[in-house]
């Protein structure tokens, strides 16, 4: 078993520890449609591959059929607790995000959000130089690692009217994983459910795109 990661959080939000364990999931998705950003220069990377941040809309549940992930309409409201520059739904849709693991690969680990309920969410990824708390005036987490990126998913709720409830636990790393350090979670705050993820790397290279069968968005960080 491979050596622990720690992180730390401040008021209230989860930390999740990258724990090693054996075995790691399959990479036989059934993957939709994405337009991401310019790649880098880099032979060794895909052309998919964005160096600053990219973001994107999943539908899920009924009439979630792949739609590709493209920027929220400028006709959306904005709502004021979700980040400058990025719109997203009001009221929320009724969806929640029920998992997080880390998946190793052979160029990157993957981190995989799995969603549940029926509506569209809108989400970012992008590098940031802090974590800082969203809903918490600024607070700032501890996250492990030389590098940092920002993943929020905007349009959830706490609870769906189905049942389906927000992603309170760990997130377990197989033991091969090489590109992730930390990864810092809290819960649907304000609609928007933010993670941190740590990188060994100090400027990390990744992609994201959203996964069906079941709904998910993956975010995958090259080493």
């Amino acid at each position: 078993m491979g050596q622990v990661a720690r992180g730390s959080a401040l008021t209230g939000a989860l930390v999740v520890v990258v724990a090693a364990v054996a075995g790691c999931g399959g990479d036989s998705d059934t993957r939709s449609a994405i337009t991401l950003s310019t790649p880098t220069s880099s032979a060794q990377l895909p052309p998919n591959v964005s160096p600053l941040s990219k973001s994107g809309r999943i539908d899920v549940g009924s009439g979630s059929a792949a739609a590709p992930a493209t920027e929220p309409p400028v006709s959306l409201p904005t709502l004021e607790s979700v980040p400058p520059g990025v719109s997203a739904m009001a009221p929320p849709a009724d969806v929640a995000v029920t998992d997080v693991h880390i998946e190793h690969h052979p160029d990157f680990d993957r981190v995989v959000y799995t969603l549940a309920g029926d509506g569209t969410v809108f989400w970012q990824a992008k590098r940031v130089a802090e974590a800082v708390q969203h809903g918490e005036e600024g607070a700032r987490v501890d996250v492990d690692g030389r590098g940092l990126l920002q993943v929020d998913i905007m349009g959830t709720s706490p609870r769906t009217s189905s049942g389906a409830q927000q992603y309170a636990g760990q997130v377990m790393s197989p033991a091969q994983a090489q590109s992730i350090a930390a990864v810092s979670i809290g819960g649907s705050v304000g609609q928007i459910t933010q993670s941190f993820v740590g990188t060994v790397a100090p400027h990390p290279e990744f992609a994201a795109h959203t996964i069906t069968e079941p709904t998910q968005l993956a975010v995958d960080i090259y080493r």
